[in-house]
C-alpha cells in the first residue's frame, strides 16, 4: 500500500472513531429545543407531511435499525434510480463503485406513507475526509485512486446503466468499509474503494433533458445557457470537482461586485479559462442574446513541472465547451497523468 493510502488508513480510523462517539451520545437523553429549526426545517421547501421523523434506534418493517440518518429531497426519483440499477445484469468493474438497493418498503403512518431504502453501510464522505487533512489538498495518489474508481462508476452508469448522475460532488463519494457489522467498532474498518452515491438528481435515457440541475458552481455550460443536455455533463462536472479536490478553492467563483452568484460572472470565468465558445455552441441557447452580441462575440497551486502539464491536460480532456468533445469515463481511465 502506498504511503498516501496508508495515511487515509489513519486519518479514517480518526474520523471513524469520532463517528462512534457521536453516535454514543444519541443513546442518551437528547432534548431539543422545540423553538429552533434543525436539518430540513431549515429549507425553504419543507412541509412536515413530506418528511417522516426519523428516531436512532427505531426500527422498521420489523428487521432495520436506524444508526444514523441521511437526508434526501428526491427520494422517488433516487427510488426509481435503485431499481434501474438492480435491474442490470452486469460484470462491469464498475457496478462495484456504486451502491446496490439490498431492500425497500413503505413505512405509512399518520402523515403519509414514506418510501425507505436499504443499503450497506458506508465510510466516511470524501468532503469529509478532505476535511481532516491539513491545507484541505488530496494528496496526488489518494486522488488518482479515488478518480479511477469515480471514472469506473461513471463509465458503468453511463455505458451500461444509460444513466446519467447530474450531482457530483464530494459529499456524494463515501468510502466503504470491510466490516459491515454496526456492533463492530468503527475505527477497526479498513479503507475500501470509494462509492458514488446520491442518485436523487439523475436522469435514465441515452437523449436530451431540458431541466436545471448540478450544483451552482459544478454547472456544465449548456445547463446554464438553458440548452439541451446530456450524460456529458457529468464529464465537465467532474472536471471542476477535481480541481476543488486537488487545489482546496474552487475553480469558479461566480460572484459579482455585490458578492452575488451570476450566470454572467461564470460564464466570464469559463471564457477567461477557455477561451470563447464556438458559435455553433451558443447558437442554440434561448438566452443566448443576455451574454453574446449579434455576431456571438462575448460581451461582457501544488503541482509544478511535468506532474502539473500532465494534470492540466487531463483538465482540459473534460472541460470544454462542445459537449461531445468532452472525452468519455472510459478513455479518461488510460490517461497519463491519472496512472503517472
Amino acid at each position: 500500500m502506498c504511503s498516501g493510502l496508508r495515511f487515509a488508513q489513519k486519518l479514517l480510523r480518526r474520523a471513524s472513531s469520532l463517528a462512534r462517539q457521536n453516535l454514543e451520545r444519541l443513546t442518551g437523553p437528547h432534548v431539543l429545543d422545540s423553538s429552533l429549526k434543525y436539518e430540513e426545517e431549515k429549507v425553504k421547501w419543507y412541509t412536515p407531511e413530506k418528511f417522516y421523523p426519523v428516531r436512532v434506534w427505531e426500527v422498521f418493517d420489523n428487521r432495520y435499525q436506524v444508526v444514523s440518518e441521511a437526508n434526501s429531497r428526491q427520494a422517488a426519483r433516487e427510488w426509481e434510480v435503485y431499481r434501474h440499477l438492480n435491474s442490470i445484469t452486469t460484470s462491469h468493474a464498475g457496478s462495484k463503485c456504486v451502491p446496490m438497493l439490498l431492500d425497500s418498503f413503505n413505512n405509512t403512518t399518520d402523515t403519509g406513507s414514506h418510501i425507505c431504502m436499504v443499503h450497506k453501510p458506508l465510510g466516511l464522505r470524501i468532503s469529509d475526509f478532505q476535511g481532516l487533512i491539513p491545507g484541505g489538498k488530496l494528496p496526488q495518489d489518494i486522488l488518482k485512486f479515488t478518480l479511477k474508481h469515480f471514472l469506473l462508476a461513471l463509465e458503468f452508469l453511463h455505458s451500461e446503466c444509460h444513466l446519467a448522475h447530474c450531482d457530483l460532488q464530494a459529499k456524494n463519494i463515501l468510502m466503504g468499509i470491510d466490516d459491515e457489522d454496526v456492533l463492530t467498532e468503527f475505527e477497526e474498518a479498513e479503507v475500501r474503494d470509494p462509492i458514488l452515491c446520491d442518485f436523487g438528481e439523475a436522469r435514465i435515457g441515452d437523449g436530451k433533458f431540458t431541466e436545471d440541475i448540478q450544483l451552482f458552481l459544478y454547472r456544465a455550460p449548456e445547463v446554464i445557457l438553458q440548452k439541451s443536455w446530456d450524460k456529458k455533463v457529468d464529464i465537465w462536472n467532474l472536471g471542476v470537482l477535481i480541481w476543488d479536490l486537488s487545489q482546496s478553492k474552487h475553480l469558479f467563483d461566480a460572484r459579482d461586485a455585490n458578492n452575488e452568484t451570476t450566470n454572467i460572472m461564470h460564464l466570464a470565468e469559463m471564457i477567461a479559462l477557455l477561451g470563447s465558445p464556438p458559435k455553433s455552441f451558443v447558437e442554440g441557447s434561448p438566452i443566448v442574446g443576455d451574454y453574446f452580441d449579434k455576431s456571438r462575440r462575448w460581451i461582457g497551486d501544488n503541482l509544478t513541472g511535468k506532474e502539473k502539464i500532465l494534470f492540466l491536460q487531463f483538465m482540459r480532456k473534460m472541460l470544454r465547451w462542445v459537449p461531445e468533445k468532452r472525452m468519455s469515463a472510459f478513455d479518461l481511465l488510460d490517461d497519463p497523468w491519472l496512472n503517472s
